[in-house]
């Protein structure tokens, strides 16, 4: 009995959020992210795939909604993979030629809502 190809490993993720319901001056409805990716080990392959290791990942982000006159701007910033760790996800095709996934990704998002009136 042969395992099928390309099945992904088991992962456990979790979330911590923290909302601020005081608003600072400028700012409303902050949040504070922190959030754990844990990827089991996937050995169970088919005739010509690699198994790969498990790995945990680390992120974290903060977001808030900035009022300017009577326009809401919603900015955050996230960062995944805190500690640049190294791993390779089992349905990588690239992971054969020994390419690793993306490192540390620090994002930063504006976000303007536009409010159409008739």
């Amino acid at each position: 009995k042969t395992p099928l190809p390309l099945i992904p490993a088991n992962k456990l993720h979790t979330e911590l959020f923290y909302f601020f319901y005081r608003n600072l001056p400028f700012f409303n409805s902050t949040t504070i992210l922190i959030s754990n990716d844990y990827v089991f080990r996937q050995d169970q392959t088919a005739a010509l795939e690699i198994p790969t290791d498990s790995y945990m990942l680390f992120n974290v982000g903060i977001g808030s909604t900035l009022s300017v006159r009577k326009q809401s701007i919603l900015i955050s910033i996230t960062c995944n993979n805190i500690f640049n760790h190294y791993y390779s996800d089992h349905l990588s095709m690239i992971k054969n030629w020994g390419y690793r996934n993306i490192g540390r990704n620090i994002t930063l998002s504006v976000q303007i809502p536009f409010n159409l009136k008739k």
